[in-house]
């Protein structure tokens, strides 16, 4: 460690972090841990974390040293408008009930969802300010023994980057690192002014700008030309004990999908359609697609179009320790995104942890745009396929169907190669340690 480390202090604000159930708490999670190995201290500023949701076991942070976990409290009106929207929300899903799906609805209904959509915006507001009073608070409490030398707030969400702005006013001297996990603004929807404007003044106001891939830093340039943006990808780390399942079954073709499908958003229907004519000398019974998430009905829907909503295994939404699990038990990890004029480089967390469990990825990518930087990111490291759905070719279905009857063989004669040994998974780049030794550098040049 270097004098010019030694002599930092680094607060990090987010609303996503350790032991948060959420793929978005792994970044900065990581982020802190091995930050904390660099400078003389990094302080986090989270939001409280609520002992009845599903915990994340694999992020361990405990007995760091030189690591401080700040958690804010909520106040007493916002605990109780929470209470109240969960109240509404039962185990339904925000989206099914103002009906984001799109389905035809009665007139009163229509009028119910509308006041509803307003309800969830202003609960999201409302959860927003009172993080921003909160990290704010936590903050001035914690610069009283502390001279901060750097600051990073990440984005989702955007409560982080207001605290951002008013630490700034507050220390000009500070270097102030804006992390953009997606843009505040989307073409492909109509984003609030109020984001756009945040979105503006944060990119104007930050020192620096990072984020997690090429196609989200050309959206947010799209804004500010001339601002300063290095990608500091997500990544992996140390893979922790895991044991495969025993309840799935090694001899069936077992392929998985654990996360949101951002109600039909990710779209898996070419995937099964692929499936279908793979499958079509009748060996359905030997494929099993596993679920882990939410967003089961949606699936159903997809799979049904073409025959195989019962070779679907809905494990439920689950801790990421478990879904790590259901993954390593499988032969293939699917993924999905979306890559459009609008949206790009949307590049989901999920690839890196198949990297990590060293498990072939079949990627498939919806919308408009070809040539993805998620394809090119898995075909590159030689970890799997990817097929972008508009532009499917009878090659790309014929590899896919050519790997699965491969591995299919081997399941019935141990003497055949197992085609997914062809993949050798040149991911070391995107270790953690790797990751956050680049942003370790670009932090002690600021």
């Amino acid at each position: 460690m270097s004098e010019i480390d030694i002599n930092k202090k680094l607060v990090i604000i987010t609303t996503s972090f350790a032991p948060e159930n959420a793929i978005g708490a792994v970044r900065l999670s990581s982020m802190a841990k091995y930050l904390s190995k660099k400078f003389i201290s990094v302080h986090v500023i989270c939001p409280n974390f609520s002992n009845s949701l599903l915990s994340d076991k694999t992020l361990d942070i405990n007995d760091i040293q030189n690591l401080e976990v700040t958690r804010t409290k909520s106040s007493i009106i916002f605990r109780f408008v929470k209470l109240l929207r969960n109240r509404v929300l039962s185990e339904k899903k925000a989206s099914e009930v103002i009906n984001l799906s799109n389905q035809k609805i009665a007139s009163s209904a229509r009028i119910k969802s509308y006041f509803m959509r307003l309800a969830f915006k202003a609960f999201t507001f409302l959860r927003n300010r009172d993080f921003l009073n909160g990290a704010l608070k936590a903050y001035k409490e914690l610069a009283k023994v502390n001279e901060f030398n750097i600051l990073i707030t990440s984005y989702p969400s955007f409560s982080s980057h207001q605290v951002g702005l008013r630490i700034k006013r507050l220390d000009n001297n500070i270097k102030w690192v804006a992390d953009f996990r997606d843009p505040m603004v989307y073409e492909s929807f109509s984003s609030s002014r109020n984001l756009a404007s945040i979105q503006a003044e944060v990119m104007h106001k930050s020192d620096h700008v990072i984020t997690v891939s090429n196609g989200v830093k050309e959206m947010l340039q799209e804004s500010s030309v001339n601002k300063k943006i290095d990608v500091i990808y997500n990544g992996y780390d140390n893979l922790p004990d895991i044991e495969t399942l025993s309840s799935i079954n090694k001899k069936d073709l077992n392929l998985c999908y654990v996360g949101t499908l951002y109600d039909g958003k990710r779209d898996l229907s070419p995937l099964f359609k692929i499936l279908n004519a793979f499958l079509v000398d009748g060996r359905k019974e030997n494929l099993k697609f596993h679920y882990a998430g939410s967003d089961i009905k949606t699936l159903i829907n997809q799979a049904s179009k073409y025959g195989l909503s019962a070779n679907i295994i809905n494990h439920g939404y689950v801790s990421r320790l478990q879904s790590m699990k259901i993954q390593k038990s499988c032969d293939f990890v699917v993924v999905g995104t979306w890559n459009s004029m609008q949206e790009k480089g949307i590049l989901t967390g999920k690839i890196f942890e198949a990297f990590m469990l060293r498990k072939p990825i079949i990627g498939i990518v919806n919308g408009d745009l070809q040539n993805s930087e998620f394809k090119n990111l898995i075909e590159g490291c030689n970890a799997g396929v990817a097929i972008e759905s508009n532009f499917l070719s009878e090659i790309d279905q014929n590899n896919i169907i050519d790997i699965l009857s491969r591995v299919m063989q081997s399941k019935n004669d141990s003497n055949k190669e197992n085609s997914i040994s062809k993949f050798t998974f040149e991911v070391d780049q995107f270790h953690y340690k790797e990751i956050f030794n680049n942003l370790s550098n670009i932090l002690i040049s600021l």
